[in-house]
């Protein structure tokens, strides 16, 4: 048998058919190429998909609750993954079994911070919630899928080829291309207000957020309104499906935190489902005397987020804790950012030479101020810390940066006493509550230290030595008589000390 070479730059028709006509040759003389049909198998896969087996699976896992993510994770073999629905079948080419299971191991972990994984039991919160729609709607697959990318900017396991993190940017965009594509056409349509859409515009509003497009995250949140609205207000909807109710309540209170905006849903509308799931309260743990510093609406805000804080700290530093109802716990705190809001004078416009007032109430004295901006970084701590995949959050929450700066900074010109002075009991812990606030905000990542807000760290060190505190424990006693959690601050409160010390 001859050989033959072949110049593979230049392969033309001709070319081609020596090649073929010198295949066969030889021993391959007489022999017929049979090829399996594409068409055949793509019939095939349908109909295993709407087959008894697959559809009792997936059945299966939208029953169980604790675990369906890993029921889910088992159904995808080589062999149900063509039992699957058509979209996730038309999308298995591009990153197949590795990619799907990577995005349903991600969506089904999807926690508050990981700090607080010690403290928390996450049976009342399944984690199916997030992974359940993947396999039902192909507008929530493309929504999430673009929420997986953003998450994972760069996983090699995932890639679509071998060029890495453009590949995955590429992706990101067409998932979310298709996502938004998808929900527009359903909006023109009779599914506008149905659950489903309710579900995926949350997805792309958590995409936003998570890409620190908060005002454009706010299309989004303003859709969630109007569809809440068109199903017959806030009441009825939680009355039909409170899970969603609360999911759309979080992204609320967490757009008013990051961008200092009122909220869309107001304190009277969702008190009723958010105070149904509580911490149940503790002992009563701040000082008798401080009351009468601040309205009692602001003084009973405080004591609820300090008990909040309390119990948290205690059940993280228990030898044999019995672990916190997260559902309870993420309900406290969501309820506890609208309170914040709703009586934060920073929040509820300004009167008079620019001093912000509370909500229907006087002008607010820099105590009261700077109460409720720790109150806003406490809270914007819980919910920014955890999320889609742990994430911090990487953008400083500009407006809290600058509200503070012009608290502290411009009191003394207005002829108000900032509390830096020795004094009384009132007057020490009004410096208290400025240490706290300091120390909450970083922790919360509130401030651009290396830039704008440089004088955070010399203000710091000023309370510092007015209060006497010569040592991190002392600072840590002043801390936690407010709220104030160990496990979520007290690494960066420290980092925060030491640079304070130099």
């Amino acid at each position: 048998m001859k050989f033959e070479f072949v110049d593979n730059t230049a392969i033309d028709g001709s070319a081609r058919r020596r090649i073929r006509s010198h295949v066969a040759t030889g021993r391959n003389a007489g022999k017929k190429l049979s090829r399996p049909s594409r068409r055949k198998a793509l019939e095939s896969r349908a109909t295993r998909a709407q087959s008894p087996r697959a559809t009792a699976a997936l059945v299966q896992a939208k029953g169980s609750q604790p675990n369906a993510s890993v029921t889910f994770l088992a159904l995808l073999s080589p062999y149900t993954l063509s039992a699957l629905p058509a979209h996730l079948q038309q999308h298995g080419g591009y990153g197949g079994l590795a990619l799907l299971q990577g995005a349903v191991s991600f969506l089904g972990g999807i926690r508050h911070a990981p700090e607080l994984d010690v403290a928390l039991d996450y049976s009342s919160e399944p984690r199916s919630k997030w992974v359940q729609p993947l396999f039902l709607d192909e507008a929530y697959f493309h929504g999430a899928m673009a929420v997986f990318f953003a998450a994972c900017p760069s996983p090699a396991a995932f890639s679509y080829t071998s060029s890495g993190a453009q590949d995955n940017l590429s992706a990101r965009m067409r998932h979310l291309c298709l996502a938004l594509r998808l929900v527009n056409t359903r909006l023109s349509g009779t599914g506008a207000i149905s659950d489903e859409t309710v579900i995926v515009v949350l997805v792309l509003g958590m995409y936003e957020r998570q890409q620190g497009e908060y005002h454009r995250g706010l299309v989004h949140l303003g859709g969630l309104q109007r569809m809440v609205q068109m199903r017959g207000g806030v009441g009825e909807f939680i009355k039909a499906r409170p899970d969603l109710s609360r999911k759309i309540f979080r992204s609320d209170v967490e757009y008013c935190l990051h961008l200092g905006a009122p909220t869309r849903f107001t304190l009277d509308e969702v008190e009723p489902l958010l105070s149904l799931k509580a911490l149940t309260p503790c002992t009563r743990r701040i000082p008798p005397d401080f009351p009468a510093m601040l309205p009692p609406t602001l003084a009973t805000l405080l004591e609820d987020a300090t008990q909040a804080a309390h119990l948290l700290n205690t059940t993280t530093l228990s030898p044999s804790p019995k672990k916190l109802n997260s559902s309870a716990v993420h309900g406290t705190f969501i309820l506890l950012g609208y309170r914040v809001q709703a009586l934060s004078p920073l929040l509820a416009g300004t009167t008079g030479a620019g001093r912000p007032a509370i909500a229907g109430g006087p002008s607010a004295s820099v105590t009261e101020q700077v109460v409720c901006l720790g109150l806003a970084a406490f809270v914007g701590s819980f919910l920014w810390g955890g999320g889609c995949g742990g994430r911090k959050m990487e953008v400083p929450v500009r407006w809290v940066g600058d509200a503070a700066r012009e608290i502290i900074t411009c009191a003394r010109p207005m002829g108000e006493e900032v509390h830096v002075g020795g004094g009384g009991g009132e007057e020490r812990w009004g410096r208290e509550a400025v240490l706290w606030m300091l120390f909450v905000g970083d922790a919360a990542g509130v401030f651009d230290i290396g830039g704008v807000d440089g004088w955070v760290i010399p203000r710091t060190a000023e309370v510092v030595r007015c209060l006497g505190l010569c040592e991190w424990e002392s600072v840590g006693r002043v801390l936690g008589r407010f709220p104030w959690v160990d496990a979520l601050h007290a690494r960066k409160g420290r980092a925060h000390w030491e640079r304070c010390m130099k």
